[in-house]
């Protein structure tokens, strides 16, 4: 873990390089599966132009993965030209912001981060998430998976630092810290699924920041 300030962390999912996407629904804000849960928000600030298939795609990837914490999604697109209008708005209480970027081509022939939440762990607070979608790419084609279920997931991982408060990781389930194109190609579902504990951990975090977060 890499200290960003003081009381920021970067919780940081790294590669190791030892299902069809469907079509995106052509509006701004697009609800989760219906049915009973908790249910969190998420703004989308793309600013790598993702095709509709890709982004639908990664929506559903990232919601099968919260789907195991019994959390549904709903997401508020905030991208260049498909800006919902409450974008301008300070997130709520049942939101969280993430990013979508490329960095400029650099030597990836070992281990590198494949995105980074910032957490702090005062209050055990974060918001922001940030994926790095090239090095996603890579990821995907050493595994032969395809790119949206990848890019998903790593989504979820986020996702997960940013409800647990904290850059820590899991031996096991989604929140492992390195993933490798063996860990896809065997594809167990375990391996992309958050762990009961980390469920239970999930809801009550979520449910105590939509009461109590100012």
């Amino acid at each position: 873990m890499r200290t960003a300030a003081a009381t920021v962390f970067l919780a940081a999912l790294v590669l190791s390089p030892s299902g069809k996407a469907s079509a995106e629904t052509p509006a701004s804000v697009v609800p989760g599966p219906k049915g009973p849960g908790l249910h969190l928000q998420v703004r989308t600030y793309d600013q790598t132009a993702l095709a509709p298939e890709i982004r639908g795609g990664m929506r559903q990837a990232t919601e099968a993965v919260l789907a195991t914490a019994g959390i549904q999604l709903a997401w508020v697109s905030c991208d260049p030209g498909l800006e919902a209008a409450s974008c301008p708005a300070p997130l709520g209480r049942h939101e969280l912001a993430l990013r979508l970027v490329r960095l400029a081509p650099t030597d990836t022939t070992g281990a590198v981060t494949l995105g980074y939440s910032l957490v702090n762990p005062t209050d055990r607070s974060g918001a922001l998430a940030t994926i790095y979608v090239d090095r996603v790419s890579r990821l995907a084609d050493l595994s032969a998976l395809d790119m949206p279920t990848v890019l998903g997931r790593a989504v979820a991982h986020e996702i997960g630092h940013l409800l647990l408060g904290t850059g820590g990781h899991s031996p096991a389930g989604v929140m492992r810290a390195i993933w490798s194109p063996q860990d896809l190609l065997s594809n167990r579902p375990g391996d992309w699924a958050f762990t009961p504990r980390e469920a239970g951990q999930l809801q009550s975090a979520l449910t105590s920041r939509r009461t109590s977060r100012q």
